[in-house]
């Protein structure tokens, strides 16, 4: 076989070239012989071009049948060189090897192409590539627009983020600080984002606040959100702010949270003005509860005044009636007078701490007060406890009522004394203090005389020095305490324009601070303005008309009147008194009680008697001040408290008769 494909190809003996059958015609045979050769060129280039640009473009689809089609092509042109050769030279056997791999490779390429031919016609044409790059194009467009928009939004955020109102802040999943607003940092007091950046926000927070976020922070990170949290910021000066923090977890695309957004509310003024709301609703209440119980004590404290009037007038009488010649009487006598100064005593306490008492300001130096009184008060302390006055400066004048203060300073000793129990210390400080207020707060603004009276005791726990005031309220062992002697102060100091504070803790001991307006005026001027006969003269014979509703009361200050040298007419109401008043000549001067029944109390019948005779002195008898209250005391009106004794009373109607009235605070 080999032989004969050597024969076929080398020894082409015995085969007739084609140009025979071109019977060597030689138009014949160079048509046959150009037209080869053009087309073996060609058939030569075409897989050339073919392979330069199926190695230029590597991205070609369908790279295999390429390379398929320039072997069919160069083959073909080898076929026609062939066609060429045979002219002259019988090849034909090598002719026919050529196209016989030549229909291999066409049949192949036929094989490989119709396959091909879906996947080829799905190819898009130059048209549908046009709108396809057309509509590229606009995604494009629309994507730079997008991102530019992008871009643009974010830029907005971190502008907002950033000159937010609210302080903001942005946190990671641990806690610490990535972003921060600028208001954030002006709240905070910092300077720039470099100081606060990284750090944890429990770096600015107190230690319970601490607490509470790490309580808070896994079960946010869980649920996603909080509001309104409460906790306290330590801002870089040093100072708290009370907040309210809320937050919200941020997630990204996937759901997974990547960093939390954060905003403050500052409550600190709120909360002081929460505070000061409660204070002064405590205060409200407190007053409330003063005013019904000065209100229940005051009616009490006045029929019982009336009726120990009639009780130490008639016990004055027995003893002076008894005279030398029954000692025993005398003895039960001033027994029971003492019984009564004690009962007038107590009541004098109930209007004080109501505020019902009757005041006799005067402009008084409170150092000589207090000095005038510290061998008092030394005894009062005991050998045990050490007591010092101390006054800072130029402590000033006070306008206040001498005995009050000094039962005052007299009850916080006392106080004090009891609360050391032992070996211990009280200081008495004076100063002066200015006090700036708001228009609705008390005391108001002005200066002022502190007292504060001091103790190393064991100080008072906060429901304790919350209860202080109240009356009635003590902790004392029963027996050994009212409960009325810090009410009392109470009272007294509110009632002269002033306040009174406490300041204790335990083991801090107890400072009780007295606050009164501080006067201009001095104590050498208050005695000349007051100034009143202590001895009293008797009467001489002048007229007194006795207004009092309570039959036992008149008789007792009737016949008092009487033994110290007076006439007397007697009324039980003002009507009674008007009508005496018209038929009577030469009354003198007019007794009254305050409170009685009928068409007018006793202040509206001073202000009738003296209409209609100006120079007519009146003494206006009362057992409590509260009907006095927003009414004026008209001029030539003497003011008595009841119980009074006989030398109250006819110190008073002398004062009266003299023209000597004596100023009434209510």
């Amino acid at each position: 076989m080999l032989d004969t494909l050597a024969r076929w190809l080398f020894d082409p003996s015995g085969l007739t070239p084609h140009g025979f059958c071109l019977l060597w015609e030689p138009w014949l045979i160079w048509t046959h012989a150009v037209s080869n050769v053009a087309i073996g060129v060609a058939y030569f280039t075409i897989p050339l071009a073919l392979t330069v640009f199926a190695r230029r473009r590597r991205d070609l689809a369908f790279r295999p049948v390429f390379w398929l089609f320039a072997a069919f092509i160069l083959l073909c042109g080898t076929g026609h060189w062939l066609d060429l050769l045979t002219i002259w030279v019988p090849a034909y056997g090598l002719e026919g090897i050529v196209k016989a791999g030549t229909a291999v490779v066409s049949v192949a390429t036929a094989v490989a192409l119709w396959p091909l031919l879906p996947k080829a016609l799905a190819l898009p044409s130059q048209t549908q590539l046009r709108e396809a790059n057309r509509a590229l194009g606009l995604l494009a467009e629309e994507r730079r627009l997008s991102a530019e928009a992008l871009r643009e939004s974010e830029a907005q955020y971190r502008t907002l983020f950033a000159q937010a109102p609210l302080p903001l802040h942005s946190l990671d999943l641990e806690g610490r600080i990535l972003s921060v607003s600028e208001r954030w940092l002006e709240f905070m007091g910092y300077g720039s984002r470099e100081e606060v950046l990284g750090r944890h926000l429990t770096e600015f927070m107190e230690d319970g606040a601490k607490q509470t976020f790490s309580a808070c922070w896994p079960r946010f990170v869980v649920e996603g959100a909080f509001n309104d949290l409460e906790f306290r910021l330590v801002k870089r000066s040093g100072e708290v702010a009370e907040v309210l923090i809320s937050a919200r977890l941020i997630r990204d695309e996937a759901g997974a949270p990547v960093r939390t957004m954060g905003a403050i509310v500052d409550v600190t003024e709120r909360k002081r003005a929460e505070a000061a709301l409660r204070a002064s609703e405590e205060r409200l209440r407190q007053a409330q509860k003063m005013e019904a119980v000065g209100q229940l004590t005051g009616g009490i404290a006045h029929d019982f005044n009336n009726v120990l009037t009639a009780v130490m007038g008639n016990l004055g009488f027995i003893r002076r009636r008894a005279g030398e010649d029954r000692p025993d009487l005398v003895r039960f006598a001033d027994n029971a007078l003492d019984a009564a100064g004690k009962a007038a005593g107590l009541t004098a306490q109930l209007l004080s701490f109501s505020r019902r008492q009757r005041l006799h300001p005067k402009p008084l130096d409170p150092v000589e007060v207090v000095e005038g009184m510290r061998t008092l008060l030394k005894r009062t302390a005991g050998d045990r406890i050490g007591l010092s006055v101390e006054a800072n400066g130029d402590v000033g004048c006070c306008l206040a009522d001498r005995n009050q203060l000094e039962s005052a300073v007299l009850n916080l000793a006392i106080n004090a004394r009891d609360a050391i129990a032992g070996a211990g210390r009280i200081v008495i400080s004076l100063g002066a203090e200015r006090v700036a207020a708001g228009p609705d707060s008390w005391p108001p603004s002005g200066d002022y005389v502190r007292i504060a009276v001091r103790d190393d005791g064991p100080g008072m726990p906060e429901e304790v020095r919350h209860r202080a005031f109240e009356p009635f309220f003590t902790t004392k062992p029963p027996g050994q305490g009212t409960g009325l002697g810090l009410a009392q102060i109470h009272g007294f100091v509110h009632q002269s324009g002033g306040t009174v504070t406490i300041d204790s803790a335990p083991g801090k001991g107890t400072e009780v601070t007295i606050l009164l307006p501080r006067s201009e005026a001095t104590p050498d001027d208050g005695h000349r303005m007051c100034a009143v006969a202590s001895d009293a003269s008797p009467g001489q014979g002048e007229t007194v008309l006795l207004v009092e509703d309570d039959a036992l009361v008149r008789g007792a200050m009737a016949a008092t009147l009487v033994e110290l040298g007076y006439q007397v007419l007697e009324a039980e109401d003002a009507d009674a008194a008007l009508a005496a008043f018209k038929v009577a000549a030469g009354v003198d001067a007019v007794v009254t009680d305050l409170t009685m029944p009928g068409s007018m109390d006793g202040l509206e019948l001073a202000e009738t008697v003296r209409a209609r005779s100006p120079e007519l002195p009146v003494v206006l008898v009362t057992g409590h001040l509260d009907p006095l209250r927003e009414r004026r005391l008209p001029d030539g009106v003497t003011f008595l408290q009841k119980p009074c004794t006989r030398v109250q009373l006819a110190d008073a109607l002398q004062r009266a008769l003299v023209g000597m009235s004596e100023p009434v605070q209510v």
